[in-house]
C-alpha cells in the first residue's frame, strides 16, 4: 500500500503545467470536468452511469451537512441549482496535476467562477471567487460512477473577505444592519 501511494505521488509531482493537459486529455473525468465548466448541464447527465453518486464532505466548512447525492437527475440537479442560485456566469479550470490508478483519476485544479457579489455579500455586481479542488472521479465502462470533490473552502472564503474589505458589503446586508 506504501508503494501504492508513493507512485501516486510521484505521478502527481510530474504531472504539471503544459505536459499535463496532454497528460488528462482524452480521459473521461476530463471530459466530465469539461462540461461542469462549460455549465452544460444536458452534456452533464450524459457522462453519469445510472447509479452515479456525487460527494462533497467539506461543505462542512460553512456548516453544512456534507452533499451525499444518488442518480444523475439528482447530481445535475444540484449542479444547475447551485449555478443558477449563485447567478454563476463563468467557471474557469486550471488543471495542476492528473493522476490514474485502476478506475480512479484524481484531478488537483484551481477554479475560479464568477458570480453574483450578493451571493457572498459583496457589494459588486459580480465578483471572481478563486478555489483549489481535488477531484476523484471513478469510471466504469466509460460512465462516472463516482464524483468525490475536496474543496479548499478556506482560501475562497479569505479571498472574497478580501473583497468585501475593498467594496464593502452587498446593499441588502447592509440594509439588514
Amino acid at each position: 500500500m506504501k508503494q501504492l501511494v508513493a507512485g501516486v505521488m510521484t505521478v502527481l509531482l510530474l504531472t504539471h503545467g503544459p505536459a499535463l493537459r496532454a497528460e488528462c486529455d482524452g480521459s473521461p473525468a476530463i471530459a466530465y470536468l469539461d462540461v461542469i465548466e462549460a455549465m452544460d448541464w444536458p452534456g452533464m447527465r450524459k457522462l453519469l452511469a445510472p447509479n452515479a453518486r456525487y460527494i462533497d464532505p467539506t461543505m462542512i466548512y460553512f456548516d453544512r451537512p456534507a452533499i451525499d447525492l444518488s442518480g444523475p437527475e439528482a447530481i445535475v440537479a444540484f449542479w444547475s441549482g447551485e449555478s443558477d442560485g449563485s447567478a454563476t456566469r463563468k467557471l474557469e479550470y486550471s488543471y495542476r496535476s492528473c493522476a490514474q490508478t485502476a478506475s480512479y483519476h484524481m484531478i488537483h485544479y484551481d477554479v475560479v467562477g464568477t458570480v453574483a457579489g450578493a451571493t457572498w455579500n459583496v457589494n459588486r455586481a459580480e465578483i471572481d471567487v478563486a478555489g483549489s479542488v481535488t477531484s476523484i472521479i471513478r469510471i466504469v465502462d466509460g460512465a462516472i460512477v463516482e464524483h468525490r470533490d475536496y474543496v479548499d473552502y478556506e482560501s475562497a472564503v479569505a479571498g472574497v473577505d478580501r473583497l468585501r474589505e475593498q467594496f464593502g458589503p452587498s446593499e441588502q446586508e447592509a440594509m439588514a444592519r
